[in-house]
């Protein structure tokens, strides 16, 4: 059985979107067929010869609207596929779009957060390298326990002092970074010592148990400066220059003073003030340990205080004894100071 052939679709392709009614032959085309010649008119010659004989009567109207289907109304689905590709049309030129505006703003980032935040400072490192420090521009000042916490999760100070290779300024270097990498504003600090040596005696108990630096009075050093919120400017050495140490160390320098250091768990203070009182409870050990090695030194010869038999003399060494274990375990290690501070450069 044949079937037959709907009204609202066009006679050349099939399709039932936007259909129009050919003037001339009086057939159905879509917008692709709807000319005479994208579907051979067959209309058109008879057309054009009643013209010119007169006889056409009436002229063919060209309805410029789409045609309504069999159910009197334009077709529904192909009213929505035409909606659904144009939407996706729209879709895919937004999304171009977007990926172009955040294409230009990736690059604007990527020069101002990094190319635009290094910075070469005058210092080289021992083995004649620039220093090249990395900043941050959104980073700022951290509070003294927001240092603290940063410094006790970094890994800087993990590191091994291999001179000439990794020593003091490249500590700085990286524990700067690090800082300004988690928003915390850092600076590189260096100082120059005068030639004149230091008079070590003071600090010497005679049991040669103490951590000489390993830079000497004519050199310099490199470390961290940190502008606290709540202590104002701290510090921090990281690097590896004492093998005793325990991790980051609070820095105490001021020009024409002595520059020395003390591990982060025992630096209560950040300022000279606290390092000056620190220092002088070091030699007051000292000058007990010395008393204390005296007495153990006759003990162990048979000689005794006046008035002490042996059992007496040995109760009071080990009193002694224990007092001085108790102070040196609140001091923690203390180290020989690196020379006398001539300059301090600070790079921000």
């Amino acid at each position: 059985m044949g079937s037959k052939k709907a009204v609202d679709i066009c006679d050349a392709c099939g399709t039932n979107i936007l259909l129009y009614k050919c003037k001339y032959c009086g057939k159905i085309y879509c917008e692709e067929h709807r000319r005479p010649e994208a579907h051979n008119c067959s209309g058109l010659s008879e057309y054009k010869y009643k013209i010119q004989m007169g006889t056409l009567e009436k002229p063919g109207i060209q309805t410029d609207a789409p045609i309504e289907t069999k159910a009197g109304r334009i077709s529904v689905s192909g009213v929505i596929r035409h909606i659904w590709h144009a939407t996706k049309i729209l879709s895919i030129a937004l999304i171009a779009i977007s990926c172009l505006i955040a294409l230009i703003l990736l690059i604007g980032f990527i020069v101002v957060e990094i190319s635009g935040t290094q910075a070469s400072i005058p210092v080289q490192n021992t083995t004649g390298v620039q220093v090249v420090l990395v900043n941050n521009l959104n980073a700022s000042d951290p509070t003294y326990n927001d240092l603290v916490r940063f410094l006790k999760a970094d890994s800087t100070s993990s590191m091994k002092y291999v001179y000439p290779g990794w020593t003091c300024a490249d500590f700085a270097r990286q524990l700067h970074d690090n800082a300004e990498a988690q928003g915390i504003k850092a600076a590189f600090v260096a100082v120059e010592f005068y030639n004149s040596s230091i008079d070590y005696s003071i600090y010497d108990s005679g049991s040669g148990s103490y951590d000489y630096p390993l830079t000497t009075p004519d050199m310099g050093h490199g470390f961290n400066l940190f502008n606290t919120t709540d202590r104002g400017p701290v510090y921090v050495d990281s690097s590896g220059i004492y093998e005793s140490s325990t991790g980051d160390r609070i820095v105490y320098v001021a020009e024409g003073r002595e520059f020395n250091e003390i591990d982060l768990d025992y630096a209560n203070g950040t300022d000279y003030t606290f390092y000056s009182g620190y220092r002088q409870k070091y030699i007051d050990y000292v000058y007990d340990l010395k008393e204390y090695n005296r007495l153990a030194s006759a003990y162990n010869q048979g000689i005794t205080p006046v008035g002490m038999d042996l059992k007496q003399a040995a109760l009071q060494l080990k009193t002694k004894s224990d007092d001085l274990a108790i102070k040196k375990a609140a001091m923690g290690p203390f180290y020989y100071p690196s020379g006398v501070v001539k300059t301090i450069d600070v790079y921000w």
